[in-house]
């Protein structure tokens, strides 16, 4: 979605990960935070923190101390930032309360529907021509997200070419959904809040 946006806009998108930033040095954090910043400005960047879990847990834990003064940074940074800021996470709950003021948007991406399973069947695995019975298993297997279909493409570049049917890809779908099932202890929501 950022990516979309950037190209419309035709702007830079800058992805910063939390290795990008954090640091176990005191008050490094602080000035990596403070530096992103600056280089979108200055570039006029569009910026794309993913994990942002990460940078914005909820203040107030005195034991973690440096971790608040790190979210405070981000806090200012963003309120002094005019320009395009997105945030992924799947754990929203864990932002901190103000954050909340913060972004003009929080957007949910849901699990696909059956549209959506079609049309990511034939982007991702067309010259396989999955059929109508196996699109409706895939899409029957669980909470389908696109990154299904990513995960699963990734691992057929390790598959022999002659085990790659429409059946195996159906099969693989269908296995990497319902082990994300297995493994979510948190609620159903996916995607990112901006």
């Amino acid at each position: 979605f950022a990516k979309k946006i950037a190209s419309d806009f035709d702007m830079p998108l800058k992805i910063i990960h939390p290795s990008d930033i954090i640091s176990p040095l005191v008050g490094q954090t602080e000035i990596n935070i403070k530096q992103v910043f600056d280089d979108a400005k200055e570039t006029n960047s569009i910026l794309l923190f993913d994990e942002a879990d990460s940078f914005f847990h909820a203040r107030g834990d005195s034991l973690n101390r440096h971790n608040d003064i790190k979210v405070n940074e981000f806090l200012t940074q963003i309120e002094d930032f005019n320009g395009i800021l997105f945030c992924c996470t799947n754990l929203p709950e864990s932002f901190d309360k103000a954050t909340d003021r913060r972004f003009n948007f929080h957007v949910e991406f849901k699990s696909l529907t059956k549209e959506g399973v079609d049309l990511l069947c034939d982007s991702y695995f067309k010259e396989f021509s999955l059929s109508e019975n196996q699109r409706n298993k895939i899409f029957e297997a669980g909470e389908v997200t696109p990154g299904d279909f990513g995960t699963v493409y990734k691992n057929l570049k390790f598959t022999a070419q002659e085990k790659i049917n429409s059946e195996s890809i159906c099969q693989e779908l269908i296995k990497v959904v319902k082990l994300k099932a297995r493994n979510s202890e948190s609620t159903k929501q996916i995607g990112f809040a901006i």
